[in-house]
């Protein structure tokens, strides 16, 4: 009895004096703001809090019997959010400055590349684009807008004699000195032209036959009726070699837009070739004036503005000419995509791709990496499992598939949300596996930032986290 009494007052002793068990964390599958996560995570006496920078974000996270350390690294593995300690029991859900210094280095390269992309294209706009006399642009100007008249007011049919007679109007009007009609074959032959160009020369085109006079005169009056376009796109190639009004595509990516601005009458006097434009600029300001009411603008008084913005990894300069009371002119440049496939059979790099490979040998390390562990995935047992496709959801973002797969698998995921880069999929099937709609991909060259391959797939400790590739930029 006495030993008895002795094994129990010891075992109850190493009972009390071993440590604690920590509780166990299980979130159920669902969408967190970062509040109600942090609130989650609250708990065995511990406060956690929230940066203000993720105030708005919201995670989709299914988690079971996960100690709180492990938690934390899957956050900060998978969604560049840390969970630090700033006190005794308490801690706060923060961007991991690691990452966000990282992404600053590859922005700043990917800035450096769009930059001199865009400088380049400028230089290319100068050489193959000859600047009109005033006088000469002013010839071909009318006679641009005598075209655009004619199309306008006649019965146009696609009948060859009745497009003949309206072009034979419209032709009356068109200057045929050296200097125009040297222009306007050049433009008329520029490759951008060579659709259009083609339908009139019968697919043979040659400039320089001139034994049809009208066919060859309409060649000629379809580059003078791009005269207004090609020579504002040529002004913003020349106002781009002024140091002041050049943007920075830093800027545009980290501020959502760089803007430069110069009064009108100070950039005709940078450059003279400019002033070809006077009588466009003119006819714009009077545009909505009465016969008595127009007159010359005031060039002191109107302010030529310059926006560049990064629109899905491309850059996007617009140049507006603006009065105190209206905007008078608005001139804009696109640039040649960044796809630099060499072969347009090859399958297109996403968004994310394109763009790390201007970041340096880091970017490119990650692109690579992160496109290796993202096929890993794709063979996992887990993301190759058939699950039902709910009658309402044959249509739906990325996330919200990678919910309904998490859901019928019961399956833990952790994804950070970018709602401008969830890809719209669909299943025409009653069963579908996640690694086939991945795989469907949203391919576009306008909306690049869409593609399901800008997301990065890892399992780690059978979670599956989903990164977004194209973060350095969407996050901002």
């Amino acid at each position: 009895m006495r030993r008895t009494a002795i094994v129990w007052f010891w075992v109850s002793l190493c009972v009390l004096l071993a440590p604690a068990q920590e509780a166990k964390i299980t979130l159920p599958l669902g969408w967190y703001s970062a509040e109600e996560l942090a609130q989650a995570l609250s708990n065995e006496g511990r406060t956690v809090s929230v940066h203000a920078q993720l105030q708005q974000r919201v995670f989709l996270i299914h988690l079971r019997e996960r100690s709180f350390d492990e938690v934390r690294e899957l956050l900060k593995d998978g969604t560049g959010v840390r969970v630090e300690q700033t006190g005794e029991k308490r801690w706060r859900l923060e961007w991991n400055p690691d990452v966000l210094r990282r992404e600053q280095r590859w922005r700043q390269q990917v800035a450096q590349e769009l930059d001199k992309q865009i400088a380049e294209n400028m230089q290319e706009v100068l050489n193959r684009i000859p600047l009109l006399s005033e006088e000469h642009f002013s010839a071909l100007l009318r006679a641009s807008e005598a075209y655009s008249e004619q199309i306008r007011t006649s019965e146009f049919q696609s009948l060859p004699d009745q497009y003949r007679r309206m072009l034979e109007v419209a032709l009356d009007s068109l200057p045929l000195t050296p200097e125009v009609e040297s222009w306007a074959s050049k433009i008329a032959g520029l490759p951008e032209n060579m659709r259009p160009l083609l339908f009139f020369m019968g697919n043979n085109p040659d400039l320089e036959a001139k034994a049809d006079e009208l066919r060859y005169r309409t060649v000629l009056l379809m580059g003078a009726s791009q005269v207004m376009n090609y020579h504002t796109i040529l002004a913003v190639a020349l106002m781009y070699q002024i140091p002041s009004l050049r943007v920075s595509a830093l800027e545009a990516m980290e501020q959502g837009m760089s803007v430069r601005s110069l009064p009108l009458s100070l950039l005709l006097e940078r450059v003279p070739q400019l002033a070809v434009l006077k009588p466009a600029i003119t006819a714009e300001y009077n545009r909505f004036q009465l016969p008595d009411e127009k007159k010359e603008p005031d060039l002191d008084n109107i302010q030529v503005v310059v926006r560049l913005t990064i629109e899905n990894g491309q850059p996007h300069l617009t140049y507006s000419l603006i009065d105190p009371t209206r905007d008078l002119l608005r001139l804009s440049r696109r640039f040649p995509s960044t796809d630099r496939r060499k072969d347009p059979s090859e399958e297109p790099k996403s968004l994310a791709d394109e763009l790390l490979a201007f970041a340096g040998r880091e970017g490119r390390r990650y692109g690579e990496e992160s496109l290796k562990a993202t096929q890993d995935a794709l063979q996992h047992a887990q993301l190759t499992t058939e699950f039902k496709v709910p009658s309402e959801a044959r249509s739906e973002p990325f996330s919200r598939w990678v919910y309904l797969w998490a859901k019928a698998t019961n399956s833990e995921v952790i994804m950070l949300l970018y709602p401008l880069n969830d890809s719209q999929l669909r299943s025409e099937r009653d069963q579908t596996r996640l690694a086939h709609l991945y795989q469907q991909r949203s391919i576009s060259r306008t909306y690049g930032n869409l593609d399901t391959h800008n997301w990065a797939l890892r399992m780690r400790a059978g979670v599956l986290l989903i990164e977004n590739r194209y973060s350095f930029i969407a996050r901002l």
